[in-house]
């Protein structure tokens, strides 16, 4: 993972946990709940600079089971959020979006990749979430853009 430094801020934190859980919403509804408690320990990891790895042998650091995609889901959101952030030179989420919305080509900027999401599942060594990367690239994408109000 590369930039974390903008999780300092705690409306950035606010935004992962917010996109993180509309995603997962989207994706794996049944464990929305019993996800919920693991996002804000899953972003101070990654905040860390510490990536939980799934293993279907390991208990992912006592979160649970292997297959809690809320492990993929946080650190992809963590990823693309940093990276964007990163892109267009700002610190905060709120700055984000208003450079965004000066920006004809929004949609084009903050739109990831299938690939985007393969790199970053590939740190969570998660098979499960390797299988999903086409349908977890499009809910980010959908999330994203509905969170950054980019129309």
């Amino acid at each position: 993972m590369e930039n974390v430094e903008f999780l300092s801020i705690p409306e950035n934190r606010a935004a992962v946990r917010a996109i993180s859980q509309r995603v997962l919403a989207k994706v794996e509804p049944d464990e929305l709940e019993v996800s919920a408690g693991l996002v804000d320990p899953l972003i101070d990891m990654a905040a860390a600079g510490k990536v939980v790895t799934v293993d279907t042998s390991d208990k992912a650091g006592g979160f649970g089971g292997a297959d809690l995609m809320v492990m993929v889901v946080v650190p992809v959101v963590v990823a693309v959020l940093g990276n964007l952030l990163t892109k267009l030179g700002e610190l905060g989420i709120d700055q984000l979006k208003e450079k965004l919305k000066q920006k004809k080509e929004a949609t084009a900027l903050a739109k990831i990749t299938v690939g985007d999401i393969e790199a970053v599942v590939s740190y969570t060594k998660s098979s499960r979430g390797m299988k999903r990367t086409k349908e977890l690239a499009s809910a980010v994408n959908i999330v994203l853009l509905e969170y950054l109000e980019i129309h």
